[in-house]
């Protein structure tokens, strides 16, 4: 794609030089902005490709995301196994508690009964 100077500029060029080698002149500027322009798109290649490389080095890769993230699930099961183990041993010492204060209480409800004292007096006292 050939670049093509405004015509402003195009008519300075012209009253400055002459117009004869007025159109050498523009001819010569227009192939070099048009050899920048070339050049540009080469180096923008270039400068894509290395911008991509430093982002792949540095952005994590889908495989290290997933390992990093197995590694933290298995980290955070092994304490939750542990937090598991803590409350199923304090869950049957509290369990354990409970039935020996339920056995107390009934025993106790049953000896302080009026009618079991009765019993028990004239079955012992006899």
């Amino acid at each position: 794609m050939g670049y093509a100077l405004p015509y402003d500029l195009v008519k300075e060029i012209e009253e400055v030089v002459g117009k004869e080698k007025a159109e050498v002149v523009i001819k010569v500027i227009e192939g070099g902005l048009g050899a920048v322009e070339e050049k540009a798109k080469e180096q923008k290649a270039v400068v894509k490709a290395e911008i991509k490389d430093e982002l792949t080095k540095e952005l994590v890769t889908k495989a290290e995301f997933k390992a990093e993230l197995n590694a933290l699930e298995e980290r955070l099961n092994g304490r939750i196994d542990k937090v598991e183990e803590r409350l199923n041993g304090r869950i049957e010492k509290l369990n354990l508690k409970l039935n020996l204060l339920i056995v107390l209480i009934v025993l106790l409800l049953t000896l302080f009964n009026p009618t079991v004292t009765e019993l028990i007096k004239r079955y012992f006292l006899k």
